[in-house]
């Protein structure tokens, strides 16, 4: 009886519940659940349906917000298919240069939430949740830094670079001095030396005394103007 049952279920598409959602939630762990909103699984099929290339919407001036879904391995994804589908993700761009990338689970519940700004870099708390919303993990990526990044979009602005939206913005713990250094790079405007390269400056800042410790310039290509390190 039990095996029809189990057969009869599997036939119906159904599955047996997530034990995370329905596990019971303390008093004290409510107190750790971030109530974020969830992803609108239903409004995502429609407009995949209607036009499988739909990547995004422009939501105001300063954000746009792309969307697409994971798929399951080995699969090549040619129109909307829910079987395939392993998990949503929620870009939100903004134009600044902030970037906010969230993972949701297929009930459309958050399961990661990380930030980025210029490219790449990792900023702010970077959160993994439960299906009830609980924070799983926690890493913040600002700690290690006493200079702000406001700070340095003032240095940007204070040499004619919008760093929001051209240049690039890095920063680490550098290996030769040991030190939390901040690494800025952008197109002066300049010529280079050949045809078709520009002159492209790299700042680097001391985080903890503010301090330039290293001014460049050099020339190269004009299409490294976002992507190259140095």
């Amino acid at each position: 009886m039990i095996l029809l049952l189990g057969m009869f279920t599997a036939c119906n598409g159904q599955h047996a519940p997530n034990k995370e959602l329905t596990k019971p939630v303390s008093k004290k762990e409510e107190k750790k659940i971030v109530h974020m909103e969830k992803f609108d699984i239903k409004k995502y099929e429609e407009r995949k349906k209607k036009d499988f290339s739909y990547e995004g919407y422009q939501k105001d001036d300063n954000l746009y917000i792309q969307q697409y879904n994971g798929i399951k391995e080995g699969y090549v994804e040619m129109e909307y298919d829910k079987s395939l589908v392993t998990e949503y993700i929620e870009e939100l761009q903004y134009k600044n240069g902030h970037r906010i990338v969230r993972t949701y689970d297929l009930e459309g519940n958050i399961k990661q939430n990380r930030e980025y700004f210029s490219i790449d870099m990792e900023v702010g708390k970077w959160r993994d949740f439960s299906p009830a919303g609980l924070v799983l993990k926690e890493e913040d990526k600002d700690e290690n830094y006493k200079m702000s990044l406001d700070r340095i979009l003032a240095f940007g602005r204070e040499n004619h670079v919008d760093f929001g939206e051209t240049g690039k913005v890095k920063r680490y713990r550098s290996p030769d001095t040991k030190k939390y250094v901040w690494e800025l790079y952008w197109n002066t405007g300049k010529p280079g030396k050949a045809s078709g390269e520009a002159t492209f400056r790299t700042v680097i800042i001391d985080d903890l005394s503010g301090k330039v410790m290293a001014d460049k310039e050099a020339s190269s290509p004009l299409f490294l103007i976002r992507n190259a390190d140095n």
